[in-house]
């Protein structure tokens, strides 16, 4: 007997609980050659008007080694980015090291970044902070020492070490090590250091948050800003279940709490047709499938708004629908299918689609 898919009716919000359920009896049980995949199918949806600036928003230098692409799934501490490590430029010796800030400044149109490098001595101006924008000629110090030389908005307060070191030819090179990397048994007063040597290892940029990654490269640095994600269920009050249907699986299946039944026709659960099943296995990522390869030249699209056509590639490959909206510029159109009894919007490039004759 071959697993077949199912689709078990749910008390709306109860979805997730049922589907842990059936998992924890699969599991206690040990059918696992009776149930197979229980799914929720759920979209991501990305809101980009969305970002907390103390949470979602990671600036690094030009010169970070940035780990993740755009559209990847962030999760709660992932790795996002690696700044170099600081580096002795020539040898010497270390002369001091004192309390710094670091303010970074961006101007409005992302052409030039300017670092102010301000003594922890100094108290910062109250309502200076990571985010705001500050115009030309405002001081970003209580003593007036610091003004801004070109308006633009403050990306980074980052408190740390400014390490002097004192090189065999009498010149002195500053050097900026971030607190978080900081260590105080390594770097010292008086120490002698070579050339290359390594003060301080990359500063690694950790999310915050969960969401999606969007990376903006400005040339003078890039941006890291995770947008908030939310789950769509797609079929609200539903399960899909996949199993080896008899009547031990049906009885125990419709006996949990909050489930309310199979979806069935005299008294017998119906199954998911393999085509809607693989459609939605591929729309939320439970199966892959082949990317079409969108034509670089523009085409003469020549459909028509209502016209029932053909998808001929991606999740819902195989499935006819009406043309819902056009778009000449982007070469997209948005066809609606009829899938599990609800029409669903799907937006693809008009290479992907061909009419029915």
């Amino acid at each position: 007997m071959k697993f077949k898919w199912y689709a078990l009716q749910t008390y709306s919000g109860k979805e997730h609980a049922v589907r842990e359920t059936i998992e924890q009896k699969k599991k206690d049980l040990n059918w696992k050659s009776y149930i197979g995949r229980v799914i929720v199918p759920e979209e991501i949806e990305v809101d980009l008007k969305s970002t907390d600036s103390k949470k979602g928003k990671y600036v690094v230098s030009s010169e970070a080694e940035v780990l993740v692409k755009n559209g990847n799934k962030i999760e709660v501490g992932s790795l996002l980015a690696r700044e170099m490590p600081v580096c002795a430029r020539e040898s010497g010796i270390i002369r001091s090291i004192k309390n710094f800030y670091e303010i970074l400044i961006e101007t409005l149109d992302h052409k030039n970044r300017r670092l102010y490098s301000i003594p922890g001595s100094t108290k910062i101006e109250k309502g200076i902070k990571e985010g705001i924008k500050v115009r030309k000629g405002l001081f970003l110090t209580q003593n007036k020492s610091f003004p801004v030389i070109e308006t633009g908005r403050i990306l980074k307060i980052e408190k740390g070490k400014e390490v002097q070191i004192l090189r065999d030819n009498g010149r002195i090179d500053k050097y900026f090590i971030p607190q978080a990397v900081f260590n105080k048994e390594i770097v010292y007063p008086g120490m002698k250091v070579e050339k290359k040597q390594v003060l301080a290892e990359g500063r690694e940029i950790v999310s915050k948050k969960e969401g999606i990654a969007e990376i903006n490269d400005y040339g003078v640095g890039k941006d890291i800003i995770i947008r908030k994600i939310a789950y769509r269920k797609m079929f609200p009050g539903y399960v899909f279940l996949e199993a080896k249907m008899n009547d031990d699986v049906w009885h125990l299946i419709r006996s949990l709490p909050n489930v309310v039944n199979f979806i069935s026709a005299g008294g017998e659960p119906l199954l998911v047709g393999n085509r809607e099943i693989r459609a939605i296995l591929r729309r939320t990522g439970y199966e892959k499938y082949p990317e079409a390869e969108i034509p670089k030249i523009k085409i003469n699209l020549g459909l028509r708004k209502g016209e029932i056509v053909k998808i001929k590639s991606g999740p819902f490959e195989d499935f006819t629908g009406s043309i819902h909206e056009i778009d000449e510029e982007k070469q997209e159109v948005k066809v609606m299918v009829t899938i599990f009894g609800r029409e669903t919007p799907v937006v693809l490039h008009a290479s992907g689609v061909e009419r029915i004759d």
